[in-house]
């Protein structure tokens, strides 16, 4: 039988952290490098999302994917104040500076691993 995420999953590989009502594990959702291999497989599987080669994927690869698709994007509009015109670069630079740092470790994590 297929397992699913409700069932319980453990979401770090380690003891008591599983999912339930407490927002600590909650959080874990939001930081996919602190979640397992196996979860991470797990969670793409059930969104139908397509991963090469299961077997030899390794960690970062399927933390970028979970990246991609999983993960929740910001929904909140800001207003055109001065905090929030501040706020809007302050995001495009952290944006722009996790995609490079990201691209860059899982390019040369996909390719160590070729």
């Amino acid at each position: 039988p297929k397992m699913k995420m409700a069932d319980g999953c453990n979401l770090s590989g380690g003891k008591g952290a599983h999912i339930g009502k407490s927002g600590a594990n909650l959080d874990l959702l939001l930081h996919p490098e602190l979640l397992s291999r196996d979860f991470l497989l797990l969670t793409l599987q059930e969104k139908k999302i397509p991963v090469e080669n299961e077997k030899a994927a390794n960690r970062d690869c399927l933390t970028e994917l979970y990246l991609q698709h999983v993960i929740p994007l910001p929904q909140r509009a800001l207003p055109n104040s001065r905090w929030g015109r501040r706020m809007q670069k302050s995001r495009a630079c952290q944006s722009a500076t996790n995609s490079q740092k990201r691209w860059c470790s899982t390019a040369y994590a996909c390719l160590m691993s070729a």
